[in-house]
């Protein structure tokens, strides 16, 4: 009897000692997948003109863009004459009257002001004041967050983020601010990857799982791309991870678990719509297996926590029923063609971004697991269908109503992948030496091919050259022509370095004539985007209509950036 009471507190003190050994690797790893993410931001020297654009429409007060020329934003006008001073029913009432009723309102005030759009000169500090909390009274106003996503297309969440996190470091528009926020994001995901892996019995492959997807280029570019898309994938995770713990509580959803999924359904809403399409499918899937399961109650009670919650997340932001159904990303916009080309480039970006290239091949393989897992585990059959189907119909949906062919679009599922294909892999084998054996050679091998082969998204190389000479010519005015009212913004590091700045287009350098603004100057910089506007022709253009003779060049385009930039002088 002593003997095997020592042999039972054997067994516990090994088996404790493997929770820790598990845990003391799984943290490394993260820490690991965390220093290789900060090289690269480290390497990040441009943004995307959407990346600009979290920091503007989250800190710029009741104005999510940067006018290229209005003296006085139509947005803004509005909202002083018609929202300021009403409380959230009227508000709601007038912006419905505004966007969705018709256009007249906004017809108006464009009209009215005409007259102010020509010549319109920016200042620095009107472009450090669209993209930082400055501290003139800016700070934490999540009022302005909300009108300024009611003016877009997206939910207030992760704005209101960045505009906490930069309300407490102020004067600050550092690539840091989001790439931390994201950070915190990708722990808490690999920390529910990982909770995933211990309910479908394979704690053992969590460590490698996450190094699947944080070390493959899919992840570390969710992570130092500064949009809401990390953020998505957590709660995209998290919403997985909870209807899987209801699967293994032979399908019994108390309360704790209804305020969780609930909480997690606003969570994911209020950050990106696409959300949506995931989450409705996972509960049409969830409803069948419940349905089958006769578990008439339970089905019940879950389509019910849904219900509630669509209803909450509409209270808090109502013109999100406006974004979604009638709004220029709403389901009655997409309609688009090439179908299969779209979701072939889909499949590729997924591929290409884990280090694989052979589509065939790797569908095949991926195939073939299936069949055996099938075979070999059905009783395990409602997670497996839970963990695959979601994902394999939301990248056939994006491929649909996605407006770009970006990875983006599909981040949020990415980790939800890694942990199907390493579920798959290991499945292959009984012996869980062999199975952790054959995952780590694949997260090598796709990890060492991934880096050889791909780089992350929007590294923009060669961007810190236009800031180190913005910086070597902060007393000049710059002309920049463009051709968009959005797109400029991505040049806000270089506009927040200038003294002046006009932003234009080749159709308008007439605003150039008799300028006051340069009348009196010897010379200003002319930034040129190269493939909207025909170099030469705005080269010309700009000289005769400002009466300055000579000019040089102090800056060809570089990779992703087609600026070309030069010195203008009498």
């Amino acid at each position: 009897m002593e003997d095997k009471k020592i042999e039972q507190e054997e067994h516990l003190a090994l088996k404790n000692k493997n929770i820790l050994i598990e845990r003391a690797i799984f943290i490394v790893s993260i820490f690991l997948i965390i220093l290789v993410m900060l090289f690269f931001i480290g390497k990040k020297e441009g943004f995307h003109c959407d990346e600009i654009f979290s920091y503007g429409s989250a800190n710029s007060t009741y104005s999510n863009t940067f006018y290229s020329y209005w003296k006085t934003d139509p947005e803004k006008i509005f909202f002083d004459e018609y929202v300021k001073n009403d409380n959230i029913f009227e508000t709601i009432k007038n912006v419905k009257k505004y966007y969705v009723d018709n256009t007249a309102e906004k017809d108006r005030i464009t009209k009215e002001k005409e007259d102010e759009q020509k010549d319109k000169w920016r200042t620095r500090e009107e472009a450090i004041d669209y993209m930082q909390i400055t501290g003139n009274g800016d700070e934490f106003n999540f009022s302005s967050v909300f009108w300024n996503q009611i003016s877009d297309v997206h939910p207030p969440l992760f704005y209101i983020l960045v505009n906490i996190v930069s309300s407490i470091v102020k004067n600050n528009s550092s690539k840091y601010i989001i790439f931390g926020i994201n950070v915190v994001f990708f722990v808490l995901t690999a920390y529910f990857m990982r909770k995933i892996l211990i309910e479908i019995k394979k704690k053992e492959l969590a460590a490698l799982t996450v190094l699947l997807y944080g070390l493959s280029i899919a992840g570390i570019s969710t992570v130092i791309f500064l949009r809401m898309y990390m953020m998505l994938a957590f709660f995209t995770v998290l919403f997985l991870y909870l209807n899987i713990k209801i699967i293994n509580n032979d399908y019994h959803i108390d309360k704790r678990k209804a305020i969780e999924l609930i909480l997690t359904t606003i969570g994911g809403f209020l950050t990106q719509y696409f959300f949506c399409i995931y989450a409705l499918i996972v509960v049409i899937i969830m409803s069948i297996i419940l349905l089958m399961k006769k578990k008439y109650k339970e089905l019940l009670k879950y389509v019910l926590i849904f219900v509630v919650s669509a209803v909450i997340g509409v209270l808090i932001f109502p013109m999100s029923l406006y974004h979604m159904f009638f709004g220029e990303r709403g389901v009655n916009y997409f309609a688009n063609e090439n179908y299969l080309e779209r979701f072939k480039i889909f499949t590729e970006l997924i591929l290409n971004s884990f280090g694989a290239n052979n589509i065939i091949g790797i569908a095949l393989l991926i195939l073939s697991i299936v069949v055996v897992v099938i075979i070999k585990r059905k009783e395990s059959l409602p997670i497996f269908c839970l963990i695959s189907i979601p994902v394999a119909c939301y990248i056939m949906i994006i491929a649909q109503i996605a407006p770009y062919t970006e990875l983006r679009y599909i981040m949020n599922v990415l980790p939800i992948a890694s942990i199907f294909v390493v579920m798959m892999v290991g499945s292959m084998f009984d012996n869980k030496s062999y199975e952790v054996l054959l995952v780590a050679v694949m997260v090598v091998g796709l990890s060492g091919y991934g880096f050889i082969t791909q780089k992350p998204i929007c590294l923009y190389k060669g961007y810190d050259k236009y800031i180190e000479l913005a910086e070597e010519n902060k007393d000049l005015d710059i002309v920049y022509v463009g051709y968009s009212f959005f797109n400029h913004i991505q040049f806000m590091p270089e506009f927040m370095q200038y003294n002046k700045i006009l932003i234009t287009s080749q159709g308008d350098l007439y605003w150039l004539e008799n300028s006051e603004e340069l009348k009196d100057k010897d010379e200003f910089i002319l930034s040129i985007e190269v493939t909207s506007a025909n170099e030469q022709e705005v080269l010309n253009t700009v000289l005769k209509n400002t009466g300055f003779e000579r000019y040089e060049i102090l800056m060809e385009p570089v990779e992703n950036i087609n600026n070309k930039v030069y010195r203008i002088y009498r």
